[in-house]
């Protein structure tokens, strides 16, 4: 049985050593963990490469999960480049999810057509620029799918802010009871339609927990839509896939023992939902721009 310590980690703990390599040896008794979400951030890097050399030298593993996230597996024989070069045309078409920002933040149609707009334009701009086979390929594609997003939003009319309560603010509730707190505070007539704190949340359907991943992915989108810890960056439909990323993060670290962010929005959210699960993983919030030592992690689990 492996007892190694597991230290799961998000792109802001790796980004520091960006332009300047791991100058440090990690702990015999600790794993640096990471996942396909962790991957799919350094997409955004103008040089991905160089935060897998930063893993490598980590001798960091992937945590993955099953297509049912029913079972996790940790692999530590992982090859980064393949594991990063497994972007699809349908990554690519689904990048943003106009009905998931409304949904999270009540933006109207107009932000949502703003968003597209420069979209289409920045890859007919960009089109020129990459005679790649792939490219020529997927910016078309793209490109349909923008447009069918933009007719689609012109025809429908504004999906309205989702249920939010009153005067809610992220200081009124204790983050280790914030989930039931919640759901009391709830009007009568929700508690009627969910009448428990788990299926409000999504932990729950049909009797059934729902699968850790899933479930932590719809509890998220429920905090933006109650502006609890929530991020501006929910509001706006291209920035879908790094919302989601971050409650992926959160929802893979539950198979680690800390989870080490420099976003404070998504380590008070771990907090709350670890804590209402019963999950034995330790959010920890460092500083931003923080580089990792020995030191520091030695200090972490002692």
């Amino acid at each position: 049985m492996n007892s190694k310590i597991k230290i799961y980690v998000d792109q802001n703990i790796v980004s520091p050593f960006y332009n300047d390599p791991v100058d440090f040896k990690v702990p015999e008794i600790i794993e640096i963990v990471f996942s396909s979400a962790l991957l799919d951030d350094f997409k955004a890097a103008d040089k991905p490469e160089k935060h897998l050399a930063s893993l490598e030298a980590m001798g960091a593993i992937m945590v993955s999960a099953n297509p049912l996230d029913i079972d996790f597996t940790f692999n530590r024989n992982v090859d980064l480049e393949v594991e990063l070069s497994r972007v699809t045309v349908k990554d690519r078409l689904f990048s943003f999810d106009t009905s998931r920002a409304h949904s999270s933040s009540g933006q109207h149609k107009e932000a949502s057509r703003d968003e597209i707009e420069r979209a289409m334009k920045q890859f007919q701009d960009s089109r020129n620029d990459n005679a790649s086979v792939l490219n020529q390929f997927v910016n078309p594609l793209y490109e349909v799918m923008l447009k069918g997003l933009l007719e689609m939003i012109e025809s429908t009319p504004p999906i309205e802010k989702g249920s939010p309560l009153p005067g809610l603010l992220s200081k009124n509730y204790d983050r280790r009871t914030a989930i039931k707190d919640i759901w009391n505070d709830l009007p009568s007539s929700e508690k009627e339609l969910y009448p428990t704190p788990d299926i409000y949340f999504g932990f729950e359907s049909s009797g059934r927990s729902v699968p850790i991943l899933a479930g932590i992915d719809t509890c998220c989108v429920i905090f933006d839509r109650l502006a609890y810890y929530a991020e501006p960056k929910r509001k706006r439909p291209l920035k879908q896939n790094n919302v989601q990323n971050d409650s992926k993060h959160i929802g893979y670290a539950t198979q680690c023992d800390i989870l080490l962010s420099s976003d404070k929005n998504l380590i008070y959210r771990a907090e709350t939902i670890y804590s209402h699960l019963e999950i034995d993983c330790r959010p920890v919030l460092v500083e931003p721009g923080t580089r990792l030592t020995e030191k520091f992690l030695q200090e972490l689990i002692y």
